[in-house]
């Protein structure tokens, strides 16, 4: 009986583990969802009215090659080798058993540490070239928004302030804190730099880093903070564009250019009127004339047929 009772309780303390388990599980999965739910992290926020600039640079990044540290090392100690036998040779000219030894000796010694260079197998280190260039700078002058580079060229004003309006809050649901190798996030070489003047001529950067495929946000860093926090796709697409983006699209013209190179066609209304007119009559008078045409011939061939009726009512009488 002792024993039947120990049993029930050691099943009652594993079911009641068992149903701890499934609970605690099911809040912290809930909490997870949560948490990928909403952002936690409020990282930039910015009085859009106050913009007076925007600068934007773009970096891309070509793989020019690799270098093997080792293979070069060893390269290196057979050169300053070889420079050292050459010297001893001009130094001791008088000695020629002395200097041959010398020479046999120190190339062989050259020889030993480039092969001990070529035979040790380290990984080669690939090399890349970064080229940044500015693609686009927009500076508010008398209340319009304008290229720096070109201010003749007409912009949408809404386009601009709409792109503005990402920067008024800028969130994040991850933040990696006290970064000391931004490399690791591509943020050594930023693939896109966004630089904001306000009024007050403070500046803002906003470096935007490589992609993570596994949570489909980027990286990104604010100023010089030590953080780095993962965002939206938001800011890389929208300022990841081409200065002609705001380019004031002009209104569609009343002449278009077919591939024929015809441009527009100009119609008068009363010739138009007239070729219609002229063309119902020609109509109504080939039409009457068939007409009369079919009457005749039908006419023809009843008188044809009274003809004939006749001779042979003649025919009989006699």
């Amino acid at each position: 009986m002792k024993k039947q009772k120990t049993q029930l309780i050691i099943i009652l303390v594993v079911l009641a583990v068992l149903v701890a388990s499934y609970f605690a599980l099911s809040a912290h999965n809930k909490k997870v969802v949560e948490d990928q739910a909403k952002d936690d992290y409020t990282i930039l926020t910015m009085d859009t009215t106050t913009i007076k600039e925007v600068k934007v640079t773009k970096t891309t990044k070509t793989e020019v090659g690799a270098a093997d540290a080792a293979s070069t090392d060893a390269t290196d100690e057979a050169a300053d080798g070889a420079s050292y036998v050459a010297t001893e040779e001009a130094s001791t000219t008088d000695v020629a058993t002395e200097e041959a030894s010398a020479t046999e000796e120190t190339t062989d010694a050259a020889a030993d540490v480039s092969a001990e260079g070529t035979s040790t197998e380290t990984p080669a280190e690939v090399q890349y070239e970064y080229t940044s260039e500015v693609a686009y700078d927009l500076v508010l002058e008398n209340g319009a928004w304008v290229l720096a580079s070109d201010k003749t060229v007409e912009l949408d004003q809404d386009s601009v302030t709409y792109l503005l309006s990402n920067l008024a809050t800028v969130t994040s649901n991850k933040e990696i804190t006290g970064v000391t190798d931004f490399a690791q996030y591509g943020l050594d070489h930023p693939s896109l730099t966004i630089e904001v003047t306000v009024n007050d001529g403070t500046n803002t950067s906003i470096y935007i880093g490589d992609y993570n495929s596994v949570s489909s946000m980027y990286y990104v860093r604010i100023g010089d903070s030590a953080n780095v926090y993962l965002i939206t796709s938001t800011l890389n697409a929208s300022f990841g564009v081409d200065s002609s983006s705001f380019k004031k699209v002009e209104e569609t013209q009343s002449t278009t250019e077919t591939s024929a190179g015809i441009t527009g066609v100009d119609i008068d209304a009363s010739a138009a009127s007239s070729a219609a007119a002229a063309a119902v009559e020609s109509s109504t008078e080939s039409s009457t004339d068939a007409g009369t045409e079919a009457s005749n011939v039908g006419a023809d061939a009843s008188s044809a047929d009274a003809t004939e009726n006749a001779s042979e009512a003649s025919t009989s009488a006699e």
